[in-house]
């Protein structure tokens, strides 16, 4: 029986002995004791925690911590083997250097990395495991983008694997004015997963398939031949580009850290971690009046689902869905006939897409990335409206910039349904809200719909209102 084997068998006895141990005290004290019903559920809560503290003991050994041990060549292969990857994985001073790097204190790129892994690395986990491809390829997206759907680089390459326009559009992926599927969490990993596995089909190797992945084809093939024919990514290594040089040396010593190193855990972050779900969406919906019906934090829900550009799904869109936490999904499928319902209903909520127009004069420093970013828009929606033949601009030239907005519409009670309001900004208050309606809103009555005091206090952003129309109104 191997030592791996030996762990288990002793972590599984060792938790059924916890078990039937608080089981048995938790039994005999009911019995005695009726009136101790809840202490019950308490004990079944430290049998989990007391569990989950005996996994992480048994499992700490695996962990290396780096300001007492060296990384030698005989740890570094026994730990990366114990993996059982596709990957080759190598002891090389320069992933030592990487590691080291990591190691700094004053990083926070691995704690980050290890808070959002529980998130993301599931949906990455899932999509390999069905194409049968190694497991390693989702510590590609830690080094691309810190794990950030929404991350954009100086020349406008774009989520969680980076993908240029070009690239995006090359793959088929859907980049217009209100969405960008270069953000989409899933679609975008079968994207990647789609071209790393055409690299390693031509190459037959998985670091060839990174640098290719890094630099291009191309970059690659001209390594190959200046090598005098080498296919193996560390004998053409000092032919490829300088950045793709630290890429895979980068991509081994992650995968080390993010399995082996002892860090502390990166606490500050503004969510908590969850097991996100796709939710299929049936008609065009209002982020901001979706957490305002359900109560969410809507950065949470813009983050993962930043490839909706203006916050709100368009009817037009064949894809229509949202990723969530599971509990927010299961709240989500039960209420989504109703936030239709209130959505069709609410006044003075902007959902009609208008086009605006406006101008950006080029500063010196600028690129036509930047200036994308900046807009939202793409670079090549620039190059388009100012029937430009490449992307470089001259400073001083003025751009013109197309942009999609959603255009509010005027406040009109309805007589014969429910009135929604959305607040969309900090200075609104149910008086001023009267007077955008001609005052037909009765403000007694509403102020009793919705537990409000007065009609001059300053409602705060997000809150959905429910209007009750005068009498006069109706009639």
């Amino acid at each position: 029986m191997t030592r791996s084997q030996i762990r288990t068998q002793t972590m599984n006895i060792a938790k059924l002995f916890l078990f039937y141990t608080f089981l048995l005290s938790t039994t005999l004290s009911v019995a005695q004791h009726p009136i101790y019903i809840e202490d019950k559920f308490n004990n079944v809560k430290r049998i989990d925690s007391l569990t989950l503290e005996l996994i992480e003991s048994t499992n700490s050994t695996d962990k290396v911590n780096l300001n007492q041990v060296s990384i030698t060549e005989e740890l570094f292969s026994q730990k990366m083997s114990s993996l059982g990857s596709k990957f080759n994985f190598v002891y090389h001073p320069e992933v030592l250097r990487q590691i080291q790097y990591m190691n700094n204190p004053n990083s926070q790129f691995i704690p980050k990395a290890n808070v959002k892994k529980e998130i993301y690395f599931p949906i990455f986990e899932e999509i390999l495991d069905k194409r049968k491809l190694p497991q390693e390829i989702k510590y590609l997206s830690v080094i691309e983008s810190a794990l950030n759907p929404d991350a954009v680089s100086w020349c406008g390459a774009t989520g969680l694997w980076q993908f240029m326009p070009g690239t995006g559009k090359l793959m088929k992926l859907e980049i217009s004015s209100s969405i960008d599927e270069r953000k989409e969490i899933a679609l975008s990993t079968e994207k990647a997963c789609n071209y790393l596995e055409s690299m390693y089909n031509i190459y037959g190797d998985w670091f060839m398939a990174l640098a290719a992945y890094n630099c291009g084809p191309g970059n690659v093939n001209k390594a190959i031949r200046k090598s005098g024919g080498k296919r193996d990514f560390w004998e053409i290594k000092h032919f490829l580009p300088k950045e793709t040089q630290n890429y895979v040396p980068k991509f081994i010593a992650t995968v080390f850290m993010m399995n082996f190193a002892e860090l502390h855990t990166f606490q500050n972050h503004s969510y908590s971690v969850c097991k996100l779900v796709p939710v299929e969406v049936n008609n065009g919906l209002h982020f901001d009046l979706v957490c305002a019906y359900l109560n969410w934090n809507p950065e949470e829900i813009k983050e993962f689902n930043s490839f909706y550009k203006n916050n709100y799904i368009p009817e037009d869109y064949n894809n229509k869905k949202l990723y969530l936490p599971y509990n927010s999904a299961m709240q989500f499928i039960e209420n989504q006939d109703s936030m239709r319902f209130v959505q069709e209903n609410c006044v003075g909520l902007n959902t009609k897409q208008t086009q605006k127009v406006s101008y950006h004069k080029v500063r010196s420093g600028e690129t036509i990335y930047k200036i994308a970013n900046k807009y939202g828009v793409t670079a090549d929606d620039i190059k388009k409206w100012n029937k430009l033949k490449t992307s470089k601009l001259p400073v001083g030239r003025t751009l013109k910039i197309v942009k999609s907005e959603l255009e509010a519409h005027s406040i009109e009670l309805k007589s014969d349904s429910p009135n929604y309001y959305f607040v969309q900004n900090n200075e609104e208050s149910l008086e001023l809200i009267n007077i955008k309606t001609n005052n037909k809103i009765d403000l007694e009555a509403t102020m009793m719909a919705n537990n409000l005091y007065d009609i001059t206090s300053y409602i705060h952003k997000g809150r959905l209102l429910k209007l009750i129309p005068t009498t006069s109104t109706i009639n």
